[in-house]
C-alpha cells in the first residue's frame, strides 16, 4: 500500500518542519500527490484537515516548551509561526484551556497542558460502512474558522464554507462575509455572567443579519427561529435532511460548547454547519468552530436551535458594490440598541466594559474560579471583548480597504480612516501597557486603580470610532 509509505512521508515532514513555515503544497507533495486529492485523503484517514493537525502539533509541543523550558511566550509564538503573541495566545487558551501566562505557574502542572502526539499510520480493516450515516461530500470538509489567520468570526466561516458548497466560494472569502454582516466593525460587550457575546453575528443572529449577508450574494433564504422547529420538528428534520441529501449545509445557532475534559456546557450559543445526519435524522452532525470531530445532536435537545436555509438565487450584486454598501452601513450597526438589557455595542459596548471595572463586582472572583476550567473567566469575561478589538483593528486591510480598492471613487477616505485606525491602533497598546490585554491577569482585575486606568482607556475608543463614522457618514 503505497499510499501508506507516502502518508506517513509526509507526517514525518510536517514534524520536521514544525518550526517552519509550510503550506499545504509542501506536504502533499512529499506524498507525491495533488494538493486536493491529499487533503481528501488525510481527513478520510485521520479525520482532521492537514490545517487542524499542523496546529494541533504546534500548540502541544508549544505548551510543553512554555512548561519546560520557561521560553517567552513571544518567543514560543513566533517559533511555531503564529504573527502576533495575541493570535497565539488565543489558539492557546482555546487548545489547552488555559493562557500561556498560566502555565507553570502555582497548580497548573503537565496535567492541565493537553498533549496531541504525532500520528501513526495503521490499517486494521473489520466490518463495513455503516451507511446509515450521510455527510455532505463535494467538499472536503475543514474547520470554520482560523485564529492564526485573525479569522475569528464562526459565521463569517459558515458562509465562507455554504458558498464552497454551492460552487461559488473564488469571490466570497471569509473576509467578505466579515464585512457585510458587520462583524468587523461592531464592537460588542456582555454584562450577563452567564452567558457571554463572541462577535456582532453571534450576539445579533436575527433575520436582519441573515437579509444583509444574503442580499450581499444574491440569494434568498428561509430562518426558522426557535418556536418555529419546536412547533414542527418533523417539517425541520424532513428540510435538514432535504439539503444535507442536496450537498448542501445547513447554518444552525444555539449549540452549546461542552468542555471534552469536563463535560461542562459553556454559556454560548455556537453558530455552525449542519454537513450530516444518520436513521433517517434520529441523529445530525454539525461541525465545530476550530476543528473537523463532527458534534452530534438531536432535534429533541432542549435547545433554542435557528436553522438557515439557502433558497433560490436572484441578480447578483457586484461585489464592489457590496463592499461598499457593507461600508457605509457600518455606521448604523455601530449605533444597534442594546439587546435585552445586558448586551451593548459599538460606543455602548465600551461604556458598559468600562462601568464594570470601576464597579467592581463583575469582575470579583477568587483566583481559583479565575484560572479554573469550570469558569473558563478569563476568556469568558475580558479575552473575548479584547480579541474583537483586536480583531477588528487587524481585519481593516481585508475589510475597509479592500472596499475603498474596489470603488477607486472613495480614494480620499483612505488617510482619514487610516489615521484614525492608527490611533485605534495606539489605544490597543496603551491597553497593553495597563496591563489590560488580552494576558490581563487575576490580580489586575483586583486592582481598583489598575482597573480605573484601563476604563479611562476605554473610554478613549468611542472618541476615535466617533470620528470614523462621521468620515464615512460625510462620504455617503
Amino acid at each position: 500500500m503505497y499510499w501508506i509509505k507516502n502518508l506517513s512521508r509526509a507526517i514525518q515532514f510536517i514534524e520536521n518542519n514544525l518550526t517552519n513555515e509550510m503550506t499545504v503544497e509542501d506536504v502533499s507533495g512529499k506524498a507525491h500527490s495533488s494538493s486536493s486529492n491529499f487533503q481528501r485523503v488525510f481527513n478520510l484517514v485521520t479525520g482532521m484537515t492537514i490545517g487542524d493537525y499542523i496546529r494541533n502539533r504546534r500548540l502541544s509541543m508549544a505548551g510543553q516548551e512554555l512548561l519546560h523550558q520557561k521560553r517567552r511566550i513571544i518567543d514560543v509564538a513566533m517559533r511555531y509561526q503564529y504573527d502576533t503573541q495575541e493570535s497565539f495566545s488565543k489558539a492557546f487558551t482555546r487548545f489547552h484551556g488555559i493562557s500561556p501566562s498560566m502555565v507553570g505557574k502555582l497548580g497548573f502542572s503537565i496535567r492541565k497542558l493537553k498533549i496531541f502526539n504525532p500520528i501513526t499510520i495503521n490499517v486494521i480493516i473489520q466490518g463495513g460502512f455503516d451507511m446509515s450515516r450521510k455527510l455532505i461530500d463535494n467538499v472536503p470538509i475543514h474547520q470554520l474558522q482560523y485564529p492564526d489567520q485573525g479569522q475569528n468570526y464562526v459565521f463569517n466561516g459558515c458562509m465562507k464554507f455554504l458558498m464552497e458548497c454551492m460552487g461559488e466560494d473564488e469571490q466570497y472569502d471569509y473576509w467578505f462575509f466579515s464585512a457585510v454582516s458587520g462583524d468587523c466593525y461592531v464592537q460588542v460587550y456582555g454584562t450577563n455572567k452567564n452567558k457571554y457575546q463572541l462577535c456582532f453575528s453571534d450576539a445579533k443572529f436575527d433575520t436582519a443579519l441573515i437579509q444583509r449577508v444574503f442580499d450581499a450574494i444574491g440569494y434568498n433564504f428561509t430562518y426558522i427561529d426557535s418556536s418555529q422547529w419546536r412547533e414542527d420538528k418533523a417539517a425541520c428534520k424532513a428540510k435538514l435532511i432535504e439539503y444535507i441529501d442536496r450537498g448542501i449545509p445547513v447554518i444552525g445557532k444555539g449549540f452549546y460548547h461542552t468542555l471534552k475534559e469536563s463535560g461542562e456546557i459553556l454559556p454560548c450559543e455556537e453558530i455552525s454547519c449542519v454537513i450530516g445526519y444518520e436513521n433517517e435524522g434520529e441523529c445530525f452532525y454539525r461541525l465545530p468552530e476550530e476543528a473537523t470531530d463532527l458534534v452530534p445532536f438531536t432535534l429533541e435537545d432542549d435547545f433554542p436551535y435557528t436553522f438557515v436555509f439557502i433558497e433560490g438565487k436572484e441578480k447578483t450584486p457586484p461585489i464592489a458594490e457590496s463592499y461598499r454598501k457593507a461600508l457605509f452601513s457600518a455606521p448604523e450597526l455601530m449605533r444597534t440598541q442594546p439587546m435585552n438589557d445586558d448586551v451593548f455595542f459599538g460606543n455602548d459596548a465600551f461604556e458598559q466594559w468600562a462601568r464594570m471595572l470601576e464597579g467592581g463586582d463583575f469582575y470579583r472572583m477568587t483566583k481559583k474560579e479565575w484560572e479554573g476550567d469550570i469558569a473558563f473567566a478569563s476568556w469568558r469575561f475580558y479575552q473575548a471583548y479584547i480579541c474583537i478589538i483586536a480583531t477588528n483593528i487587524w481585519s481593516k486591510q481585508f475589510t475597509t480597504d479592500r472596499a475603498i480598492q474596489m470603488n477607486p471613487d472613495l480614494a480620499h477616505l483612505a488617510p482619514l480612516l487610516d489615521k484614525e485606525y492608527k490611533n485605534l491602533n495606539d489605544l490597543e497598546n496603551q491597553l497593553k501597557e495597563a496591563d489590560g490585554d488580552f494576558n490581563v491577569t487575576h490580580e489586575v482585575l483586583q486592582d481598583s486603580v489598575k482597573c480605573q486606568k484601563i476604563a479611562n482607556i476605554l473610554r478613549q475608543f468611542p472618541k476615535v470610532l466617533s470620528k470614523i463614522m462621521e468620515i464615512i457618514e460625510h462620504n455617503k
